[in-house]
């Protein structure tokens, strides 16, 4: 599948971070790089904001210019790489999955039919 392509070129030889520069409504991709175990440097507005966790799962860079990028990328790269927990990104995007959605999605709305009865 194309996830499992995306995932496996993020594990690939070389790869620090996804770099996310856009603004998306929800961005399916930071969770995917999360998934991959690798943190993720995005513009912080729209969708980023719900599926990044600062100093956990990624840094954000305030202004889309390159100015704003370069600090971001030079704070990335004085952390390191063990500044990232795989694990924890990791399990951040399982926070995130189908299962956990229909779950989460099913107990809300049979708390609301049982409040409306």
């Amino acid at each position: 599948s194309l996830q499992q392509e995306i995932i496996a070129h993020l594990q690939g030889a070389g790869c620090k971070a996804f770099l996310f520069p856009g603004e998306e409504d929800f961005g399916i991709t930071p969770l995917e790089a999360s998934a991959a175990g690798r943190p993720v440097i995005a513009y912080g507005k729209g969708g980023a904001l719900d599926s990044i966790i600062p100093d956990e799962t990624g840094l954000f860079f305030e202004q889309q210019n390159t100015d704003s990028l370069i600090a971001t990328l030079n704070s990335f790269e004085t952390t390191g790489d063990t500044a990232w927990n795989v694990d924890r990104l990791k399990a951040h995007a399982q926070g995130f999955s189908g299962v956990l959605f229909h779950e989460r999605m099913g107990a809300y709305i049979r708390r609301v039919i049982e409040d409306t009865n």
